[in-house]
């Protein structure tokens, strides 16, 4: 990376990082500036002293510019045109012809001068080139997940084989590796450069050593401390300590300190539009607190970035991220309100992202998760081959649950039920099936209202999360529950209420929001005990044991400043449930528990690198995700917003399904309605309906079976009808077809042999 530094006497200095650590760079710099105007001195930085025989450089050196015209020059294009002129040179008979001429070692050390041209050209200017295609630093290897405890369910990625030049085959092996490394970092032919991978991998363990840094740290100046504090800063008042645990790894302590923002800092540029990817990991040296990671801007606003909570004695990692509204310098500081704890850093990462790399890596995870390729295989029934078939594809059902909130309005509206039906394949009651609703006088219960929308939902094949059976916020009681209902009186109710809508809607609902929003609110905590929603998730299972038992929050994803409901404190709410249950049972047995993020948003641009941060950190306790109340608040580019957060939600690997929880039409004040009182679209609806073509297959799909009767397709999960027809034996057959995640990719289909369903 390079970043201005200070004035020097009749010019600006400019840093360069991440150079290869060798003997005479100064001689490849010299080589990688050739041409560049401006420059007074270049100047090394080197180990030992000055009377050292081939010093070896330390990584970094300084650039003194005339001016700070030539220091910031916008040369994205020339930069990216040297770096396709270096790849291609590997290949040219002037290049890799002369190598051959060489003695070993002289050429690989025109190698290395090669890869240290590259380097340095790409640290001139770390604006993106504006190309089609984008630099890609060496991916970080993911541990191995044999070997490596610390990383649980974590699975390997197989990593992809660097294509080399053909000549490049007589280069011994240490020269191939090196040249290996130049493309694995600037690309594997030609001018066609990698795009960059998104790690969402995350873990909300505290663990005895931290992960491996993200992206080589991105942006971040000594990212693993391996230098000591070179780098970083006190921010605010206290002081810095290197400090090493018992195998060795070195991290930063933060003491001293007198205020909450007192820690360490590095200053870091940001680039308008783009989004920045957060990671770090946190230990106390004391005790348990929340940290937060901020970005501090020159007129001292902040960026939050993302919390966790720290404990002794282990590694939290805090993942997070910012989308940059501005160009220009942040700080990048920690903060806890304990100011008597050290505060301990490790392995800080900020990479980032254009918004085409972010959309691309949206787009390779949806081809990966949300799709999977089956081969069919006709035959007749001697299990002969039938070249040519036609085969038909009729998706009857998306593999993604993509629902909308409905209310009672829609029992006397055909036009609303005809336009939820013909959308959505999930639903929840806004109101209908809440307490409040359905038991407004004590003692006197009255379902009719959730029973005939249950009805009409189960008539369209819509699947249906109950909402809620307890809410923990003390305004949503039934108004005969109030502070001063006793405590064995709510205990009753509560159970009664539990028992009645549970048993109820048995085996009916795919889940239930068992107690909402019981971060934010401790109502019946406060009243029966710190257990009082674990106990309610375990009488509901006891009740009924087909719906997933979600916990539903805000701001848990949208909104980091808001410590209630932080992801470290969703897990730890829910890791506790399941220790209550386990306890209560006598077993060890896991209450199938489900994640529901409602993704309730602001106006504003949304901070999707927080949300998707979010989104990896919870999604490592293997629990189903789901966002169950998205909504974006009325403001300028609502739609535009809107589209963000449901492409993000959708392209997740670990989503399974999302709620829209819109204003009704019929509402006095809309604040996010997808159509007008009389159903037509609004903008919010056009992007709404825009998404669930793109999640769906909404055509029939046509192809034919090869001269062996074999066709391959790639197919969005969901339900198919097939049908496939032989026209010249005049023979046909349908059947059913199921493909999911898990599906096997290949189904026998014979002529004249009706299937009804097979399952992939």
């Amino acid at each position: 990376m390079s970043t201005a530094a200070e004035g020097v006497p009749g010019g600006i200095r400019v840093r360069i990082s991440n150079l290869p650590k060798k003997r005479n760079i100064h001689r490849d710099l010299k080589s990688a500036f050739e041409g560049v105007s401006g420059i007074i001195k270049i100047s090394p930085v080197n180990s030992g002293n000055k009377k050292t025989r081939d010093p070896v450089c330390k990584g970094l050196a300084y650039v003194d510019f005339k001016s700070l015209a030539d220091a910031n020059r916008d040369d994205d294009d020339y930069v990216y045109e040297e770096l396709v002129k270096g790849i291609k040179a590997l290949d040219s008979k002037n290049v890799l012809g002369d190598l051959l001429q060489l003695s070993a070692s002289e050429r690989l050390k025109q190698v290395e001068m090669l890869e240290a041209k590259l380097l340095a050209r790409a640290s001139l200017n770390e604006k993106s080139p504006k190309k089609k295609s984008e630099v890609k630093k060496k991916p970080d290897k993911k541990p191995n997940q044999k070997t490596d405890k610390n990383h649980p369910n974590l699975k390997l990625e197989k990593k992809p084989k660097q294509r080399l030049p053909g000549s490049a085959k007589k280069l011994k092996v240490k020269e191939k590796a090196k040249l290996a490394d130049v493309f694995a970092r600037y690309g594997t032919r030609g001018d066609t450069l990698q795009a960059l991978s998104y790690d969402y991998s995350a873990t909300t363990e505290c663990l005895e050593e931290a992960w491996k840094v993200q992206y080589g740290g991105g942006i971040i100046q000594n990212p693993e401390f391996s230098n000591g504090i070179e780098g970083w800063t006190v921010f605010g008042q206290g002081k810095l300590e290197e400090r090493i645990t018992k195998d060795g790894n070195k991290f930063i302590a933060a003491l001293n300190r007198t205020q909450p923002s007192d820690s360490l800092s590095q200053r870091v540029q940001l680039q308008k539009g783009k989004i920045y990817a957060f990671s770090a990991w946190i230990q106390i040296s004391q005790g348990s607190e929340i940290i937060s990671v901020k970005f501090r801007s020159p007129g001292g606003n902040y960026l939050h970035g993302g919390t966790v909570i720290a404990e002794q004695g282990c590694w939290s990692m805090l993942k997070g991220g910012i989308v940059a509204a501005f160009s220009g310098p942040v700080d990048l500081t920690f903060e806890t309100k304990n100011t008597v704890d050290e505060i301990w850093v490790d392995n800080v990462s900020l990479q980032p992202f254009t918004k085409k790399q972010w959309k691309s890596q949206q787009e390779k995870t949806i081809a990966k998760v949300r799709k999977s390729k089956v081969k069919l295989h006709v035959t007749n029934k001697d299990n002969t081959s039938v070249a040519g078939a036609k085969i038909t594809l009729k998706q009857i059902k998306s593999g993604f649950p993509t629902g909308c909130e409905i209310n009672q309005k829609i029992l006397n509206s055909k036009i609303y039920q005809d336009w939820f039906a013909s959308r959505f394949s999930v639903t929840a009651f806004g109101n209908e099936m809440k307490w409040y609703f359905t038991e407004k006088t004590r003692g006197q219960e009255d379902y009719t209202i959730p029973d005939a929308m249950l009805q009409f939902c189960e008539q369209n094949n819509i699947d249906v999360r109950g909402h809620n059976i307890i809410w923990d916020d003390p305004r949503y009681q039934p108004t005969w529950i109030n502070n001063e209902t006793s405590p064995q009186e709510l205990k009753d109710a509560a159970e009664n209420r539990t028992k009645s809508v549970v048993l109820r809607y048995k085996g009916r609902l795919i889940h239930w929001d068992v107690v909402n929003e019981n971060l934010h609110f401790s109502f019946y905590e406060n009243k029966l005990g710190e257990n009082a929603s674990a106990e309610v998730y375990a009488r509901t299972y006891e009740l009924d044991q087909k719906p997933i038992l979600f916990m539903n929050e805000y701001n848990t994803i949208e909104l980091s400043q808001d410590e209630n409901s932080i992801p470290a404190k969703y897990a730890r709410k829910l890791k506790n449930t399941q220790s209550y249950y386990r306890e209560r049972s006598g077993t060890n047995d896991i209450l199938p528990m489900g994640i529901g993020v409602q993704s309730r948003f602001g106006t504003g641009q949304p901070n999707i690198a927080y949300m998707r941060a979010g989104m990896d950190y919870l999604a490592s306790m293997k629990f189903p995700l789901w966002l169950t109340e998205l909504f974006v608040d009325k403001g300028e580019n609502q739609a535009e917003y809107l589209e963000d957060v449901l492409r993000e939600g959708y392209s997740h690997p670990a989503v399974e399904g999302i709620v829209i929880w819109p204003t009704s039409p019929f509402s006095s004040e809309c604040k996010m309605c997808l159509t007008d009182q009389n159903f037509n679209n609004t903008p919010n609806g056009d992007v709404v309906d825009k998404l669930i073509a793109e999640f769906s297959s909404s055509r029939p799909l046509e192809i034919s079976a090869n001269g062996q009767g074999i066709s391959e397709v790639v197919l969005l999960h969901g339900d198919y009808e097939v049908t496939v027809r032989h026209l010249e034996t005049n023979s046909n057959t349908k059947l059913k077809l199921k493909v999911t995640k898990n599906s096997a990719n290949f189904v026998l289909v014979q002529l004249d042999a009706f299937v009804p369903h097979v399952s992939m």
